[in-house]
């Protein structure tokens, strides 16, 4: 089998960036807010993006145990901002393989992900294609294609990540246990 890049199409709102994460900002604005009534609002924090570190952790686990992967940015936040302070903010939060984001997906209908993923795909080479996202997509899964659906209450899990590295290598990955 020739060796193809494996693709990784990313979300990020709902994947890296939950609900409880942005709960956590606002509680911290809150917390600034009663702390210091002279400071204001526009300059408490200036955190577009309040990424979750579990889901960049495990973010960063998926692409550690595949060389061959790059990574699409699909999610709607390629509209409002160039590739370049995506991935500079990714890699601010604790991304370690900004390197490995190579392109974002072409705006066609922000409703229709599919079509731009597919669009993306049309002509390129590849060996699997991984889908990543907190919407409800249509794709379907097989040996060459998986799609991952997040629940944007938690961003991105160790239990996702393990999926996707048993996918792309086959191997199971051995997991810290929990002592209780």
């Amino acid at each position: 089998m020739e060796k193809y890049n494996n693709y990784l199409f990313l979300d990020i709102d709902g994947v890296l960036i939950s609900t409880q994460s942005l709960i956590r900002k606002e509680q911290q604005i809150k917390k600034i807010k009663t702390l210091s009534s002279k400071v204001k609002s526009s300059s408490i924090i200036k955190d577009d993006f309040p990424i979750c570190p579990i889901a960049i952790s495990n973010l960063n686990l998926i692409i550690d145990n595949d060389p061959h992967l790059k990574l699409i940015i699909s999610s709607t936040l390629r509209i409002g901002y160039p590739l370049k302070t995506i991935k500079k903010y990714l890699k601010n939060k604790g991304f370690f393989f900004s390197h490995k984001i190579v392109d974002t997906t072409p705006i066609i209908d922000k409703n229709k992900r599919e079509v731009e993923i597919l669009n993306w795909l049309e002509h390129k080479k590849y060996n699997k294609v991984i889908v990543l996202d907190d919407n409800v997509l249509t794709f379907e899964n097989n040996n060459k294609f998986l799609y991952v659906r997040v629940n944007n209450l938690y961003g991105l899990s160790v239990k996702h990540s393990s999926k996707i590295i048993k996918f792309l290598t086959g191997n199971e990955i051995n997991l810290p246990r929990v002592i209780s």
